[in-house]
Parts: structure tokens; sequence; C-alpha cells
């Protein structure tokens, strides 16, 4: 694992993608589809918001294929479909969509609980499944599912490592945030990656659990850690901050992508702390500034996580197929498992746990808003 800088990037172009049940896509010819990709996200129920920004991100990728490319305008097409953000109604778009509407590739939703059901479709049609969110290992760890985003695990090592190598500290404390479902695995992640590195582990205390917050502060206080790890959930993090201030901790706090939200700052500044993040709108790069500058342009607004994760699983998908020049489940996983592919940050390439290894910005807080400290790079 290694801090990159990449030089910049210049945008791949993307094919065309097209939905019969959304506005955002026009229908090609059926006689003249050579590819179908069946896409699954929230488009009602409480995820819908996120899942707008994600097939916002699917629609520049249209956009600019239209621009550059518009001899392949009917050789693909999209179908979207509406999970609801339920488990029960993703398992059921899925299967509609491979079974009935004929698609080569499914897109995955948002939720770990939609994306479970989604991967089990996958595993039972025997088609290929690309999450631009999965962060549960064991989604990955289906034969046909392929992640363009790292799972908790591969981010607690990303932690581990930046704490290690870029922070140089060598004494940690992990604060667990009990009502966030990934904090566990990705603090389990860091532990082992820390201590492998030659870093020391102080112990691990939850915050929201049946013991009073100040009580556990005071306990990491006791234990001088120059870091401690809080992979929790944005709306916790100015209060954990605030009462470990009072509590006498002094070390630099450390997050996962939970932290990554604009509202994370409304209670004010936070100090100087870091977080990790898939994707930030700040950073200074090449491909994120190309990127942000067209999603703005298209939509009247920045881009979050979710429009750039769509944005590049979509581009991942057709990429496939141009590279297989088949939509036939063999060969797009040959596509996946040996060829790079474009991303906003560069190009990148899955790993044997079929996650894709690109670089990842790390951010720091400061000033009341976040801006980029360094991009970490997975080894295979």
């Amino acid at each position: 694992m290694k801090v990159w800088n990449p030089t910049p990037w210049a945008m791949l172009c993307a094919l065309i993608i097209c939905s019969p049940m959304s506005s955002l896509f026009a229908k090609p010819a059926k006689d003249q589809v050579q590819y179908r990709i069946g896409f699954v996200h929230p488009r009602s129920g409480p995820l819908a918001p996120y899942g707008n920004s994600l097939s916002q991100g699917v629609k520049l990728g249209l956009t600019q294929f239209r621009k550059e490319n518009p001899q392949l305008a009917d050789k693909v097409a999209l179908i979207a479909a509406d999970d609801h953000g339920l488990a029960s109604e993703a398992e059921k778009a899925a299967l509609r969509l491979v079974q009935q509407q004929k698609a080569d590739i499914l897109i995955g939703s948002l939720s770990n609980v939609a994306n479970q059901a989604i991967a089990a479709v996958s595993s039972k049609t025997k088609s290929l499944l690309l999450l631009p969110r999965g962060s549960e290992d064991d989604l990955t760890a289906y034969p046909y599912v392929y992640s363009t985003s790292v799972t908790d695990k591969r981010q607690g090592q990303i932690l581990a490592d930046f704490a290690l190598k870029t922070l140089r500290r060598d004494r940690a404390a992990i604060l667990l945030d009990a009502r966030s479902p990934d904090s566990e695995v990705i603090s389990q992640a860091f532990a082992e990656a820390f201590t492998q590195g030659g870093g020391q582990v102080l112990g691990q205390w939850t915050e929201g659990g049946t013991e009073n917050l100040r009580s556990v502060l005071t306990k990491i206080a006791s234990a001088q850690p120059n870091i401690v790890v809080f992979p929790g959930f944005y709306r916790g993090v100015p209060r954990v901050l605030a009462e470990a201030r009072k509590a006498g901790i002094k070390a630099t706090f450390l997050g996962g992508d939970g932290w990554d939200h604009a509202d994370l700052y409304k209670q004010g500044d936070l100090g100087s702390q870091y977080y990790f993040s898939y994707f930030h709108n700040n950073d200074p790069q090449a491909g994120v500034q190309s990127f942000t500058a067209d999603y703005e342009a298209a939509f009247g607004q920045k881009p979050d996580i979710f429009a750039a994760l769509g944005y590049d699983a979509v581009r991942t998908a057709l990429q496939a197929f141009v590279i297989a020049k088949s939509g036939q489940t063999s060969e797009l996983q040959k596509a996946f498992e040996g060829a790079r592919f474009p991303s906003i940050y560069g190009a990148g390439l899955f790993g044997k746990d079929h996650v894709f290894l690109r670089p990842y910005p790390v951010m720091i807080t400061t000033g009341g808003q976040a801006r980029l400290m360094s991009r970490v790079m997975l080894d295979e």
C-alpha cells in the first residue's frame, strides 16, 4: 500500500446507456442492442436522494458519450429498476432484469441489504454484478460479484497504513460506534493491519453503548494514544470530538467514510482530523476536477460520493463490454480479471478479492471544511 499522486488523468470515453423505465435515458431500437445493463437502485423510499445522485452520475456518462461517440448510441441499453431500499424489492428487480429483460450484467444498489439480495440473484443466474458500493466483504466472495469501491476490511487497512506511514502514529485507541454496523469490521481490520505494521492498539471502547461517553473518553485519555480511530457516522462526530477534548484527549482522530457528509461541520470547526473517502469534489486531481465541472454544468450542483461511484461503475461495465466484444458472462469476467479500467481517479484494476484497486483520498478537516490530505493506493 502506498500514497499515490497520479499524473493528470484524461477522461476515457464511455458508451451510451439507455433506459425504458426512466426519462433520464433514451430507448434504442431493440434490434440494434448488443449489451443490456440492468441497473437496480432506490428511486423511492428513504434512500431515494442517494439513488438520484447515483443515476445522475450515470446520466453524465450518457451525455458525454452522445457528444463523443454518437455512432455507438444504439448498441447498449440500460434498464433501470427501483429497489425501494428493500432487500425483497431488490431481489424481485434483479430477477426481472435478468430473466425477463435479459440483462447481461447488473449494476447494484447502495445498501448492503439490497446488494446481498442482488448478489444472491447473481449467483443463482450466473450473471455478473458490479457494485458501486459494496462494503461487506462477503459480497465480493460471490463468484460473479465485483465492487468498484473498497470493502470495510480494505478501508480499515487503508486507515492503518495512513496512520503508520503518513501520520507516523504508533499508539492507537479504537472507539466503536454502536449505531454503525460497519464500524466493528473497519476497526478490526485496522487493528490487525496496524499491529502487523508495528503499531500498538491500546484498547477498544464503544460510543453509544451502555457506558457514559465521558467515562469512555476518560479511559481513552488515560491510555495516552497518539491516534484515536473512530469509524462512526457523521452525526455523532462533533459531539465525540467536543467531549474528547474535555476528557483530556489530545490525540488526532481518524474516521471512516461515514464522516463524509457536508453536515459534519454544522456544529463548528472540528480541528485537524482525518477520514477516508471514496471521492471528494475538492480534490485537485485533474480527473476529479474534470468530472466535478461537467457534473455541475449538467445538474447545477457539485457531485457527491454516490454520483461519482455510479459514474465509475457504469463506465467500468461498459468498458468491459468493449474489451470482451461480447455480453457473455464468461467473456465479461475475463475482461474484469485481466484488464485495467478507467475511473475518475485514474486507471485501476480488480484485485483477487474482486475489489477495484485505485487511489482513494484521505481528507483532513480544517477551517470548517474538508480538503485533501493524500491519496492512498491499495496494493494487491
